[in-house]
């Protein structure tokens, strides 16, 4: 099922500015009140996003689920 708020986005490019700063901002604090920190390393396109993806689900398949222990 598509989102018609968002189904206009094909890349970054299509994203309002001040949203992807206000999401990048969040991932930059979310976890201050737990005294951790975060970062952020910038906005990558849709294709390092999907190799990104495929690559933590192989290592997931093949080291196991770490919480499960």
């Amino acid at each position: 099922m598509r989102d018609s708020l968002w189904n206009h986005i094909e890349s970054l490019d299509d994203v309002p500015p001040h949203l992807l700063h206000e999401i990048e901002h969040f991932f930059q604090v979310y976890k201050d009140l737990e005294d951790k920190k975060t970062g952020t390393d910038g906005w990558y396109g849709r294709d390092q996003a999907k190799t990104i993806i495929r690559e933590c689900r192989e290592r997931y398949y093949e080291e196991g689920d770490p919480g499960a222990e």
